[in-house]
């Protein structure tokens, strides 16, 4: 998905959001940058 559309697609982490927020961005293609791995996957909505 993110290849597909590069424009406007990116993935972001944010990190230490209680003290001191902090975070990057990187921008497809992102195997270029990282390796992602699946380790799991929650999301729930209330």
């Amino acid at each position: 998905m993110a290849n597909d559309n590069r424009e406007s697609w990116r993935l972001v982490r944010i990190w230490n959001f209680a003290r001191e927020p902090r975070a990057f961005e990187l921008a497809p293609p992102l195997d270029a940058h990282v390796r992602l791995t699946p380790t799991s996957f929650l999301a729930t909505f209330g």
